[in-house]
Parts: C-alpha cells; structure tokens; sequence
C-alpha cells in the first residue's frame, strides 16, 4: 500500500460532507479496539465475541478457520499484544460503501497448541512485529453516532422484542448490528 496523503485528505473530506461527526483520531481509537477484540475472539475461538466489529463476510471466514480448530482440537494463543502504530493509509469514498484501510504494526507472541497436550503445533512464543492493513467498511450514508447507542429495539429481521446473546437475537439468531453508522473490519491483509 502506497500512502498518498493529498488522497488520504480528500477522502476523508469527501465522507465529512456527508457526515460531519466523522473524526479521524476517534476512527483510529475504533480501529485499535477492533484489532484487540478480534484477537481476543480469536484465541477464544468464538467470532461471536467480536460480531460487532466485523462484516458479515470477515465474520464468516474466521468462524469457518476457528471451527477447524476447534475440529483438530488446537488453540490459537495470542499473548503480549501490543499496538506500537495506527495509520490511516487509504481512503476511498463510496457510494455504497467508504472503506479505510488503517495500517496496524504491533507485535505478539502467535503460537498455537493442542489442547490435550498443550505442545507447541505451530509458531513460536517469542513475539514478532509485524505490519497488517485492516479495510474498514461503512455504508456512504452512514453518520456518526453522537451521543447515542445506535439500538434498534426490534430485530430487523424476525420483529421480535430485541435481545442481543453474543451480536445474535435471542429469537431467531439472526445476526444484528448495533448500528449501521459503525465501521467494520471487512478485510485483514498481511504484510511481508
């Protein structure tokens, strides 16, 4: 990824336009708690952990990789996650979607265990550094919520009372965001 900062700028203009609360340093912060929850969930191996910040596709591709896991009975181990940087490198208006692609360097320890006898199967304990671009995705209409939850109080898809049990309705398991105005990682890139 090549970083064009006159782009990055009119980019990011052209989403202020449509929305006026949009805020870079308030992206990023969102963009830091995204990468911490999805590895948290992914140690866990339970996407539903970090529905919320994922797309729908994204939360379909690390469910299906964590399920395989689960299957060969290993654990993912994620330890001594540190963000050292967050940049900001792409900004790409829509219509329908405005993704940014934020570049992520931070460092862990990436091993993963069988869970019977907890022996190293894959990795090293020893953290690495590492740079990763993560695309964040946000309907072009989209506005940033001020001040407010953004949730609904009805399920969109069944009508039923809303109850959220890990980003799913209680009734029909339907997946449900808690707004349409937060972005969502859609794509995780790694960088060699």
């Amino acid at each position: 990824h090549s970083v064009d900062p006159q782009a990055i700028a009119a980019g990011e203009a052209a989403i202020k336009t449509r929305d006026p609360g949009f805020d870079e340093k308030t992206f990023l912060d969102r963009a830091q708690t995204a990468f911490f929850k999805i590895q948290q969930a992914w140690m866990a191996r339970n996407q539903d952990l970090a529905r919320d910040v994922m797309s729908d596709a994204l939360y379909q591709r690390h469910k299906m990789q964590t399920d395989q896991l689960l299957a060969a009975h290993q654990t993912d181990m994620l330890e001594n996650i540190v963000i050292g940087h967050a940049k900001v490198v792409q900004v790409t208006p829509g219509p329908p979607y405005d993704t940014i692609v934020v570049a992520i360097t931070a460092s862990m320890s990436d091993y993963t265990i069988d869970d019977n006898t907890k022996q190293v199967v894959d990795g090293q304990r020893t953290p690495t550094t590492f740079t990763e671009f993560w695309s964040f995705i946000r309907r072009s209409d989209a506005k940033t919520a001020v001040g407010e939850t953004g949730l609904a109080s009805t399920c969109p898809s069944c009508g039923a009372p809303l109850k959220l049990v890990n980003g799913l309705c209680s009734f029909c398991s339907a997946p449900v965001r808690t707004s349409s105005s937060e972005w969502v990682v859609d794509q995780i890139e790694q960088s060699f």
